[in-house]
C-alpha cells in the first residue's frame, strides 16, 4: 500500500471517523479499483460500543457505553475476521491508536446480527431459485399481455358485428337508443382470458378504477387507506432502522448526550401510530362481515375455502418475490444484513414460512424467531382465526340473538382480562419497573410485550367484536323505528352527536399520545422526568384497554357517516378515489417493508432521523408500495379471485318478488332480491385486501363497495413488528 499513496488516501477518507455512527464512504471504496487497478477493496460494517470516559478500567468490564457503528475501507485480501484481528493489533500498540482501541469494544456476532460483514464476502448473487421466480413473473406478465390481446380482438370483431347488423337494418339511423356495449364471447378454451385480461367486463385494470354507486358506508375506504399510511410510516422507521439504523441515533431515545431527544417529544409518536392501525382493519373487517352477513347466508366451512384461496395467491406470490428476489435487488454497504435477515427468519428450519402459507401462524410456531419469515404477515394468521370465529358467532347470533350477544360479550371481557392478567404476570424487575410495559422506544420493556402478547389472537379480538357487534346494535335500532332516513335531525340531536365525535377524537389522540408520559423528559437529565414512570396498573390499563378504546372512537365517526351527521368527512374518506386505494391495501400491506429493506439495503450511509425526513420517506415507500400493488393487482390478486369465482357453484335464480323494499338498514341491497348467486361470502385479503366476484373479502383489503356486494372482510394491515 506504500507505493500507492493514492490508493492508501482513499481508503483512509472512506473509512468511517465521525463517531459513533460513521459508515465512511461507500462510494469511495467502490471505485479504488478503477483508479489503480491492482487494488481491490472491500467495504466492511462493524458495530462497535464505545466506552464512556471513566467506565473501564482492567478490573471493570464495560458498563457505560455507547453503541455505534463504522464503515472501514480495507484491501481486498482483508475478511470480516480480519477486522478482530486488527483491534487486537491495536490494543498491542503504544499512544494514541492503543488508547483508542481500549475504548472502543466490537459487538459479537448473533444469529440475526452479523458482525462485521462485507460488500463482497457476505454478498450472495441470486441462485437457481431466483431464476425460476422470475420466470414466474414473466409468464404472469406474457398471461396478461396475451389474454389482454385476445380480449380486445373478441371485443372488436363484436363491435365489427353490431356495426354491421346495424347498418345493414338500418336501425342506428331510426332510433336514438345507443347500442350497448357488445358482450364478449370467447371460445371456451380461452376463456380463462378473461380472468388475466387488463380491460373487459373482468378486466383488471377496468375493475380497480371502476367508479361504484355511493355506499354509506363509503367512509371504510377512507379509513382503510389512512391506517394504511399510518403503519407504512411506522414500518418505515422501524425496519429502516434494522436494516441501515440512523446516524443520529443518539437524539432518538433519552440520553446524556441528547436530552431533548426525539423521544422526549410528544409530536414523535404520531409517526408510531402504525401500531393502532392494524386495530382498525381488524374492526372494519368485523363491522362489514355483521354488516353484509347479517341478511345473507355465511356459509363457514365454503366462505373459509373460498377465503383461503383468495388470500394464498397473492401472499405466496409476494413471500416468494421475498425470499427469491428481494434480496438480490440490494447492492449497497448494508445489503448482507438484508440478505441475512431474508435467509435466517425464513429458513425451513425455523418452521415459520409454511405455517404463514397456511395461516396458522397464530399459533404455531408460538414464538417464531424475529417474528418469522415476514414477521409483518401475523395479521394474516390472526385474520383468519378471527375470520372463521366471527362467521361462527355471526351464525349463531342469526339462530338465537341472545346468545349471541352473550358470547360476543363474554369473549371480550375474558380477552380483556387476559391482557391485564398478562402484564401482571410478567411482573416487576428488580428495580420496581413493570417488565412489560408499553414503551415503543425501550427494545427490553416493549420486546416483551411485542413478542408476547402484540400479536396474540385474544390480544386483538376485542376490536374485531366492536366492529362485529355494531350493525347487531343497528338492527336492534332498525326494529324500534331509528333507521338511516329517519334519524333525528334538529339542532340538539346534531350537537349531541358532534360531542360524541369530538369526545372520540380526543380518546383517539390519547391512545397515540399517553405513552409520551411514561417516556423521559425534555431537560437535563438530573431534573428531567425520568423514563417508565408508569406503574404495573398503568401499563396494564393501557395495554388491555387502548385497543377497544381506538375501535370505538373509530366505530362512532363511522356510525355518525353512516347517518350522515358529517358530510364533509363523508365525502372526504368515502370519496371514489378511496375505492380502488382501498381494493390495493392488500398488496401495499404485503409489499411495502419489502420496498423498506430493499432501499434500506442500497442507503450508501445510515440514515438522519427527523421528523421531516421520515413523513417524506414515508411518502415515497407509500407510492412505491401502491404502484406495487397495483402491479400485483393486475398480475395475481385480481385474475385469481376471478377465477376462484368461476370456481363457486352457482345456485338456481329465485324469481324476483313483484314488489321490494329498499333495504333501509344496509342500504346496499334489497333483502329480498334473489341472492342464490351471490349468497358466497367474497374473500378479500386481510387488512388491505381488495375483491372480486364470490370471494371472502378481507375488510382491509377490499373497498366498502366492494365489500357490499358481498365479502367477508379479512381485515389487516400489518402492524408492526
Amino acid at each position: 500500500m506504500v507505493s500507492h499513496p493514492i490508493a492508501l488516501a482513499a481508503m483512509i477518507s472512506a473509512t468511517g471517523k465521525d463517531l459513533p455512527w460513521d459508515s465512511g464512504s461507500y462510494e469511495i471504496c467502490k471505485n479504488i479499483p478503477i483508479e489503480t487497478p491492482s487494488i481491490e477493496t472491500k467495504h466492511f460494517i462493524v458495530d462497535i460500543l464505545l466506552a464512556l470516559p471513566g467506565t473501564r478500567t482492567k478490573k471493570k468490564p464495560l458498563r457505560h457505553f455507547l453503541p455505534g457503528g463504522l464503515g472501514v475501507c480495507l484491501p481486498a485480501v482483508c475478511h470480516d475476521d480480519d477486522i478482530l484481528g486488527l483491534h487486537k493489533w491495536a490494543l498491542d500498540q503504544n499512544g494514541t491508536l492503543a488508547l483508542f482501541a481500549k475504548e472502543l469494544e466490537i459487538t459479537q456476532s448473533t444469529d440475526d446480527s452479523p458482525n462485521p460483514f462485507n460488500n463482497k464476502d457476505d454478498l450472495n448473487a441470486w441462485g437457481g431459485g431466483t431464476t425460476i421466480a422470475l420466470l414466474v413473473v414473466g409468464v404472469l406478465v406474457a398471461l396478461v399481455l396475451y389474454s389482454t390481446c385476445v380480449v380486445n380482438m373478441s371485443l372488436q370483431r363484436a363491435r365489427d358485428r353490431a356495426d354491421i347488423l346495424n347498418e345493414a337494418s338500418g336501425e342506428a339511423a331510426l332510433t336514438a337508443t345507443p347500442v350497448e356495449e357488445p358482450r364478449l364471447k370467447l371460445p371456451k378454451n380461452l376463456a380463462w382470458c378473461e380472468a388475466f385480461s387488463l380491460n373487459g367486463p373482468s378486466g383488471t385494470w377496468t375493475s380497480l378504477w371502476k367508479i361504484e354507486p355511493k355506499r354509506p358506508t363509503d367512509c371504510l375506504n377512507g379509513f382503510r387507506v389512512l391506517s394504511m399510511l399510518f403503519i407504512i410510516m411506522g414500518h418505515g422507521l422501524l425496519e429502516s432502522a434494522h436494516i441501515a439504523g440512523y446516524s443520529n441515533a443518539l437524539c432518538i431515545d433519552k440520553n446524556p448526550f441528547c436530552d431533548n431527544a426525539a423521544a422526549t417529544n410528544m409530536w414523535a409518536y404520531m409517526l408510531l401510530a402504525g401500531q393502532l392501525g392494524v386495530d382498525t382493519f381488524f374492526y372494519i373487517g368485523g363491522f362489514l362481515l355483521s354488516f353484509i352477513g347479517k341478511n345473507r347466508p355465511v356459509p363457514i366451512v365454503l366462505g373459509t375455502a373460498l377465503r383461503y384461496a383468495r388470500l394464498l395467491p397473492l401472499f405466496g406470490f409476494i413471500m416468494m418475490l421475498y425470499i427469491l428476489v428481494a434480496p438480490y435487488l440490494a447492492w449497497g454497504p448494508f445489503a448482507p444484513r438484508f440478505q441475512h435477515e431474508v435467509y435466517t427468519e425464513c429458513n425451513p428450519d425455523k418452521q415459520t414460512w409454511w405455517s404463514e402459507l397456511i395461516f396458522i401462524n397464530a399459533f404455531y410456531p408460538w414464538k417464531p424467531f424475529n417474528g418469522g419469515c415476514m414477521g409483518w404477515s401475523w395479521y394474516l394468521g390472526v385474520d383468519m382465526v378471527f375470520a372463521i370465529f366471527g362467521m361462527v358467532l355471526l351464525t349463531i347470533w342469526k339462530m338465537n340473538k341472545a346468545v349471541g350477544w352473550g358470547i360476543a360479550i363474554f369473549s371480550f371481557v375474558v380477552c380483556t382480562v387476559v391482557s391485564f392478567q398478562q402484564v401482571y404476570a410478567y411482573g416487576v424487575d428488580g428495580n420496581g419497573n413493570p417488565k412489560m410495559a408499553y414503551d415503543m422506544l425501550n427494545p427490553k420493556v416493549f420486546g416483551v410485550y411485542s413478542i408476547n402478547l402484540y400479536n396474540r389472537p385474544y390480544h386483538r379480538l376485542p376490536g374485531f367484536l366492536i366492529g362485529l357487534v355494531a350493525p347487531w346494535a343497528l338492527d336492534i335500532a332498525d326494529k324500534r323505528g331509528l333507521r338511516r332516513g329517519t334519524e333525528p335531525r334538529t339542532f340538539q340531536a346534531k350537537m349531541v352527536v358532534y360531542l360524541v365525535c369530538f369526545i372520540a377524537l380526543v380518546a383517539l389522540l390519547f391512545c397515540i399520545f399517553l405513552p409520551w408520559t411514561n417516556a423521559a423528559g425534555a431537560g437535563q437529565s438530573k431534573t428531567a422526568l425520568k423514563e417508565g414512570r408508569w406503574t404495573l396498573l398503568d401499563n396494564a390499563g393501557y395495554i388491555g384497554l387502548v385497543r377497544p378504546i381506538w375501535c370505538m372512537c373509530w366505530l362512532v365517526w363511522t356510525l355518525a357517516c353512516y347517518f350522515d351527521y358529517l358530510p364533509l368527512m363523508s365525502s372526504i374518506f368515502g370519496h371514489h378515489l378511496t375505492t380502488p386505494l382501498a381494493n390495493l391495501t392488500f398488496g401495499a400491506y404485503l409489499s411495502h417493508p419489502i420496498i423498506v429493506k430493499i432501499i434500506a439495503g442500497n442507503m450508501d450511509t445510515y440514515y438522519s432521523y427527523t421528523a421531516a425526513e421520515s413523513i417524506t420517506r414515508c411518502m415515497a415507500f407509500a407510492m412505491l408500495a401502491y404502484s406495487v400493488a397495483i402491479c400485483c393487482w393486475c398480475l395475481v390478486e385480481k385474475p385469481f379471485a376471478t377465477l376462484t369465482g368461476w370456481l363457486v357453484p352457482k345456485g338456481k335464480k329465485k324469481p324476483a318478488p313483484k314488489t321490494t323494499q329498499p333495504s333501509t338498514m344496509s342500504g346496499i341491497s334489497d333483502p329480498g332480491e334473489p341472492q342464490a348467486a351471490v349468497s358466497l361470502p367474497r374473500i378479500v385479503a386481510p387488512g388491505p385486501v381488495a375483491t372480486t366476484s364470490a370471494t371472502l373479502d378481507n375488510s382491509c383489503g377490499g373497498s366498502a363497495q366492494d365489500n357490499a356486494s358481498w365479502k367477508t372482510p379479512t381485515q389487516g394491515a400489518s402492524s408492526l413488528t
